[in-house]
């Protein structure tokens, strides 16, 4: 097998949640092993909020409404198909119910088509997450894979104060996809959070993936010796 001489001082463990980066636990350490079995089992250190479960739309065909669409309106001006969304509104203080989800993943996905990565259409969507007060202490957020679980300028969500809403329309390919608002506060250092608007929960199924690195004696970089995703719900 694999040798490790020093485990306290060679190894650096990383904790993901649903594959993010901006929340992921780093530099966790054996808190003592015993015969070959390193335990990592600490009471805080390596918590997550549970958040909750994704939101959703259906694209996969523009035919006609499919799943949390308002209404589909061709614009001739940019000759592209607008996708309106449902409206959405603030989870935050709303019971926990479950469903199924992609924990924040998406799928490119044309009905009417053999091969959707190349057929599927490009449409402009509308995202809307009604009746609220605008945050004083952050910027808002769509959030998910389909941003590359990343804060770009392209998908932070400006307040209209006539509608009391955050509002904002981003291309996308025809496919399903999971999102989350997400509210990265001042001074945050790049860290969201998601449980401003849309709650968080213990029950709340989650992937969480735990990377294994070593660093051999005398070197400069650290190896990947070990990778596994789990989830909640998986005994």
């Amino acid at each position: 097998g694999y040798q490790i001489l020093d485990p306290f001082r060679s190894l650096n463990v990383v904790v993901m949640q649903n594959f993010r980066w901006d929340n992921a636990i780093y530099n966790l350490q054996p808190r003592f092993i015993k015969d070959n079995l390193l335990d990592f089992d600490y009471d805080e250190e390596n918590n997550f909020d549970g958040n909750n479960e994704f939101r959703e739309f259906d694209l996969k065909s523009i035919r006609y409404q499919t799943m949390n669409v308002e209404r589909i309106q061709y614009n001739n001006e940019k000759k592209i198909n607008d996708v309106f969304l449902v409206f959405d509104d603030n989870r935050s203080y709303k019971k926990y119910y479950t469903r199924p989800d992609l924990n924040g993943n998406f799928l490119i996905k044309r009905n009417e088509g053999e091969n959707s990565h190349v057929e599927a259409d490009y449409v402009n969507v509308h995202f809307t997450l009604a009746n609220v007060m605008p945050f004083a202490d952050g910027n808002l957020y769509l959030f998910g894979k389909f941003t590359d679980w990343k804060f770009k300028e392209e998908f932070k969500m400006n307040y209209d104060s006539i509608s009391s809403s955050y509002k904002n329309e981003v291309l996308l390919k025809q496919g399903y996809y999971n999102y989350v608002y997400c509210l990265l506060k001042d001074g945050s250092k790049n860290v969201g959070d998601i449980s401003a608007v849309e709650g968080t929960h213990m029950l709340t199924e989650n992937d969480y993936s735990i990377l294994v690195y070593h660093r051999l004696p005398n070197q400069i970089y650290d190896r990947l010796i070990g990778f596994h995703t789990a989830n909640t719900n998986v005994k």
